[in-house]
Formats: structure tokens, sequence, C-alpha cells
């Protein structure tokens, strides 16, 4: 008969030595135990920082083994010792005469042969300027997190730079230097053999370089070029091969550690976060955001916001920011977005102030002109004007040093924009009207062409440069300085057009150069940080490629610089030397535009980026340099352009003045030449034949003013003995017009 059931006894009255054995292994060596003890949990933090130290060096012959930690605890516990009670009785007595008897030391848990990790190769922080970041280390194959973690506040995120993280740190930086040499294509990774081998050789060459200073790659490349003489390309590298711990993660964490995100990429870490870093900014900030604003009330806005939060250093950059219908004072997290905004937001102030001048212009315009323009991408003719306007204002702004930072400043760049807003639209519409007038044209013998498979890989490319150079909002993207040019690349786009049916293997000969080129482009935007899309250098590299495209298919109309030209290879060169890090090279001279490429070194994976920038302008350039060669000679006395061909402009830049009625130039003499000169001509004898009776009729010699024209003027590419056709007429004001010979 069963008394009573389930109860416990205590065994050690049963089996006093296994139950001694029991409680050392699990409660003291294992820490299965809730206990007061000081001298248990300074052993378990020691434990813990042992094995902080194998993740650190990703080994596990570190830490001692189980055997020799009991071995420690059978030899100082009491024989008496069989249970929680019993130690707690016998400790009590002994602790007063041996306080240190149970308490681990770090020579008795480290291996010997554990001696070289250190702090210095694994730290617990890293250091990038005023910042301090906590590091951790997981130990973890297969993990999202193995290997080095860098904790990131969120208040901190906009400040950190992803310089010097490709370096990882020093314990781990031989095993990617021997992960990336193995990375190589074959053909070249074979020349570094054994990869380990020249691992060691190149760190020691490493060893007096600052991680900020340059790029780890750069370096390696010269270090093996060194060894080996064997120059390394820059895109041969390949991080994707590289194995995932010995790639820095960021963790970002609220204000109590919790995790927001995670990757490894720290630049879409940013963008990710973006939004809750600007709201943690703007918390940390109290009242210095304002919304609703139509007038400038707000004194003067600060260029950045700093503020002291305990040990973290917040900071954020103040800017005007286009609500639509009001503005607001936002407080950004990059000095970047901070410019992009603040030229948006000092627009819609200073036209929420300004009389718009589109109801005046509009007014002014002629038939032509309002015909051309209501061929848009916009969908409306009100949103092309806005768009118009928008360009003019940006221009404004520019010129007069905007946007401002305070009042008076403020004041100053309002009166300066009214005085220009409505001549500077007026130009802005002038031109647009001319580039949609071309653009229609263009569209129009697309449709006539149809989709024929022997021509399809040219009208694709064609039309996604179409798609590209006008769509809505082309004209503020372009800018009011660039629509010259975008007319002349449309102008480029029908020249083309005329060609492609004639000879659809030179045009695909070409397409194929020019595929190329955008691939490669394609793979610099790839790379960029989307904060960096919109950079001065970027959009220099997409207009040479549009220049390109004039020199492939239309080298009549001309490009902005001599073809070849020396000062284009000086400047080729010279961005050449800014574009590369640690060339070693002082820069000579400036170059506007591509140097903003290297405002910020990108992070592993994006560091390629201002070497692909790099290769994007030489190829450019080198193509622009030999078209002699790639340019086939029929471009040279080929036939003119083919079918009705408009005048430009539909509309004279007078036209549009305040104090004018609205009206047409008259061009009937020009459009004599015109039609005439772009009539399709098979034969050379022929097209020579016609443009000598042409100019006996005009009573034209090479360089002479027109007959009846006021000031008007020839402008004759080529020898007026190969008989070149008039294929341009352009009207420059009142009254005035020249005609442009193809050659």
């Amino acid at each position: 008969m069963t008394l009573v059931a389930q109860r416990k006894v205590g065994y050690g009255k049963i089996d006093p030595e296994l139950s001694r054995e029991l409680f050392i292994r699990r409660a003291l060596v294992e820490g299965e135990w809730r206990t007061h003890h000081r001298f248990f949990h300074d052993n378990r933090k020691l434990l813990d920082e042992v094995e902080e130290l194998e993740n650190r060096a990703r080994r596990r012959d570190i830490l001692v083994d189980e055997e020799t930690l009991f071995d420690f605890y059978d030899q100082r516990v009491g024989s008496e010792v069989v249970s929680g009670a019993h130690f707690d009785s016998w400790w009590k007595q002994t602790h007063r005469t041996r306080p240190d008897l149970l308490t681990f030391t770090p020579e008795l848990l480290v291996n010997d042969n554990a001696t070289a990790v250190t702090e210095r190769d694994y730290p617990s922080v890293w250091r990038q300027g005023e910042l301090t970041l906590p590091l951790t280390y997981q130990f973890e194959p297969g993990a999202e997190a193995d290997g080095v973690t860098v904790h990131l506040p969120l208040t901190l995120l906009n400040q950190v730079r992803p310089a010097g993280f490709d370096w990882q740190i020093p314990g781990l930086r031989e095993d990617l230097v021997t992960a990336l040499i193995r990375s190589l294509p074959k053909a070249l990774r074979r020349n570094f053999v054994p990869a380990p081998d020249f691992a060691k050789h190149v760190m020691r060459g490493l060893e007096s370089t600052p991680p900020d200073d340059k790029p780890l790659v750069e370096l390696l490349e010269w270090q093996l070029h060194r060894l080996r003489g064997i120059p390394v390309p820059r895109d041969s590298w390949s991080y994707e091969s590289v194995p995932d711990h010995l790639r820095i993660t960021f963790r970002v964490v609220d204000e109590k550690g919790r995790k927001l995100g995670e990757s490894k990429d720290l630049e879409a870490l940013k963008i990710e976060l973006r939004s809750r870093t600007q709201a943690a900014i703007a918390e940390a900030a109290g009242g210095l955001e304002k919304r609703g604003l139509k007038e400038w009330t707000i004194g003067e806005l600060p260029h950045s916001f700093i503020q002291k939060r305990g040990a973290q250093t917040v900071k954020g950059y103040p800017a005007l920011v286009d609500d639509g219908e009001s503005v607001s004072v936002r407080l950004l997290d990059t000095p970047h977005a901070q410019q992009r905004a603040m030229l948006g937001g000092t627009r819609r102030l200073l036209l929420l102030g300004v009389p718009s001048p589109v109801n005046s212009i509009q007014g002014r315009l002629g038939n032509g002109a309002k015909l051309a323009l209501a061929s848009n991408p916009h969908g409306s003719t009100e949103a092309l004007f806005a768009d118009c306007l928008t360009a003019a204002a940006d221009k404004l702004i520019a010129d007069a040093g905007g946007p401002a930072w305070d009042e008076d400043s403020y004041k100053r760049l309002r009166d300066s924009v009214r005085a220009e807003l409505y001549d500077t639209t007026a130009d802005a519409v002038v031109k647009v009207a001319n580039i949609l007038a071309v653009n229609h044209r263009v569209n129009e013998r697309l449709k006539a062409i149809g989709n024929s498979l022997l021509l399809l890989t040219g009208l694709t490319d064609i039309r996604a440069q179409l798609a590209e150079l006008v769509h809505p909002g082309f004209v503020a993207d372009t800018g009011c300085r660039r629509l010259p040019d975008l007319l002349r690349y449309l102008k480029a786009v029908e020249r083309r057009l005329v060609k492609l049916p004639e000879d659809p293997h030179r045009d695909r000969d070409r397409t194929s150069v020019m595929l190329r080129m955008r691939d490669a482009y394609d793979d610099l935007l790839a790379d960029l940080p989307a904060d960096r899309m919109d950079e001065d250098g970027v959009a220099q590299i997409r207009w040479m490629l549009e220049e390109l495209r004039v020199s492939l298919w239309a080298q009549p109309l001309g490009t902005p610089y001599p073809v070849p030209s020396s000062g284009s290879c000086g400047r080729s060169r010279r961005s050449a030397e800014r574009l590369r890090p640690g060339s070693g090279c002082p820069a000579r001279g400036t170059r506007s535009g591509l140097v903003g490429l290297l405002q910020h070194r990108p992070q592993p994976g994006q560091q390629l980026v201002e070497h692909r920038a790099l290769a994007v302008v030489e190829q450019v350039e080198r193509l622009v340099r030999g078209l002699h060669v790639v340019a086939d000679s029929s471009d040279r006395g080929g036939p003119g352009l083919g079918g009705d061909h408009d005048l430009d402009p539909p509309v004279d830049r007078a036209d549009l003045a305040p104090d004018q009625p609205a009206r047409l130039q008259p061009v009937d003499q020009a459009g004599d030449i015109g039609r005439v000169a772009h009539q399709r001509l098979g034969q050379a004898a022929h097209r020579h034949r016609l443009a000598q009776q042409h100019r006996q009729r005009l009573g034209l010699h090479r360089g002479q003013p027109v007959p009846g024209g006021d000031s008007g003027e020839v402008l004759v590419v080529g020898g007026a003995e190969r008989g070149e056709l008039l294929d341009e007429v352009r009207l420059g004001g009142r009254g005035r017009w020249s005609a442009r010979c193809c050659s």
C-alpha cells in the first residue's frame, strides 16, 4: 500500500559521493543554479567573456573544457557538500578566511595556445571620427549575423560613413585578403597561389596604412602588382564570393537596445530606416520643425543641428521642404537630402510669393507654338507650363546664389526671381516648343517605319532613348541650360531614323557600341547609393553618352567640344586623377561634376563605383576621339534628311515679349531652302547638281550673307566643292535666320 507518492527526498543520504559530483557538475560547472553567492556570478561573467573571445577568433579551443572546471571545484569544495543547502552552510564559514577560494582567473580558463587573441586584433568598439560604436561577435556559420556586428544607435545612423568597414577588424583582415584573392577569375588567380601565402605578404605591406585612408582592394592591387608585376583590374574582385562572416553586419538599435534593422549593406540600411531616423532626430530637436509656411517667418535657418544626448551626439540638417501648397521646416538626416530639399522648398516659397507669368505667356503664343506644346508627355499644357516654370525658377535661384538661409537673403532672392521670371520662363517655353515639335516628328517617323525585324534593334534603342529624353517633368529634370542640347539630341535621333532603313547593319554595329556603354553606366547606377543618384558627376556621364550618340549618328550637328578634342583628353586625365583614390598624383586643376562621385567612399560591394565611373568616362571619351574610325564614310557626303523637315523654332523669342502681339516669324525664303535641302537624294552627282542650282538661284557663296535677310548668315560644314546640302534652317531673333549645310 502506497502511503505517500512522488515525495522528493535528499539523495545525499542515499549516495553522498554521486550527489556531490552531480552538484559540482550541474550547479557550479554548468551553472544550473540560482544563488546569491558573488563568486558564482563573477565566474559566469568571466566564462562569458572567454566565450566571446572564442566568437571573435572563430575558434573553439580557447576556453578550457568542463573537466578542468570540475577538477577546480572538486579540489576546493568540502567533501561534506552534497547539495545547495550543504554548500551554503560550508561556504558561510569558509569564505571568511578564504574569499577567493572559488573564484576563476583568466589564466585558468584560457588555454596556452590562445595568447595571440588580443583586444587590439579583436576590439570591443569601432571608432570612426568622434563616434564610438560597440562591436559584438557571433560564431555561428549560416546565421545572418555570423561574424562581426556593429551596433548603430538610430540617432547616429546618419553620421556613420561606409569608409573603413571594408578593411574588417585586424584579426580577420588576413582571412579577408585571402578570400579576396581567391575571388579573382581563374586566369588571374593562378598567378597568386597559394592565396594564404600571398595574403601574408600583402598584410606585411598593409601594416602602416590606416583603414580609413584608402579602400582595401586598391592597396591590395598595388601590393599584388609589386609582388608579381601583374596588374589586377578593379572589376576583377568579387565580394559575392567572400564568406559572409568576413563582411561586417550593421545592426540598428533604438534607445532600449531593441533591433530595428540589420544588413551587411550600410547604405541600403540607411535608406530602409530613413524615415525612422529623421523622426528620431526631429524628436531630439524639439520645436525646430514648422509646417504650413507661405512666407519666410523663421528668421535664420541653421545649416546643421547638433545636440548632446548622454554619450551620443545627435546631428541633423534642417531644410525647407516643398509640401505643395505650403512649405515646412524639417530636420533631415544627410547633407545630400538637405541640399535637394532646400532647392525645392525655396522654389515653392518663392513661387507662392511671386506672380506667375504663365497666363501672360500663354496669351502671347502663336498657333504654331500652341500646336507644338500640345503634343507633350505631361498630359496637359498646364502641367507642361508648370514644368517650364519650375525649370526657370531653378535656373534663377542658382544664378542668384540660392537657396536662401535667412530672411534678408531670401528677400534679395525673391526680388531677383520676380524681375527675371517672365523672360526666363518664356525662353524655356520657346525651347520646349522646338523640342516637342522635333519629338513629334520623330514619333511620327517611328510610326511610319513600323516594327521591322531587321530594324528592331535600332528602333528599340531609339524608343528607350526618347523615353529618357522626353517624359513628364523633363524640362526641370533637364534644366534650362541644357534644353538646346536636348533639341540637338532629338535632331540626332531624327537623322538616325532617316539613315536607319538604308543601312541597318551599320546602325546595329553602332547600337552595340552604345549598348555596351549604357550597360557600364547602368552598372554604375546599380552600385550607387540612392542619395547620390542626382549628383552632378552622375548626370554628366549620362549626358556624355548622349553626346556620343550625336557623334555616332549625327556628326554634322556637332558636340560641345571638338572631335577629336585635346581639351577633352585633358579633362579626362584630370578627371581620372581625381577619380582614382590614392593614385599618388595630385589633381591638376578641377573638373565640374565627376569629382562629386568621390565625395563619399562607398562600402564593400559599392567601392567599385568611382572606378566604374572612371571606366565609363574613359570609354566615352576614347570612342569620341576615335570616331573618325567608328563613323562610316557614308556620313560624309551622304544623303540629306528625307521627308518634310519643319523649321525650328516654330515661335520666335520676340513673339513672347510682354509688349508685343502674338505672331509667327515669316520664313518663306528659308522654307524654300529647307524643303529643297531636305529632299532625299540617292547619288552624289545628283546631290551636287541640286546644291549648285540652289546656290546659284540665291546667289550664295561660301560664308556669304543671305540676300534679303536681316544680317542672316550661312554656316557651312565641309567644303562647297563636295556639294553639301542645306539641311537645317535656324531662326535666331526677329528677322534673322541662318542655314547649316550637311557634309
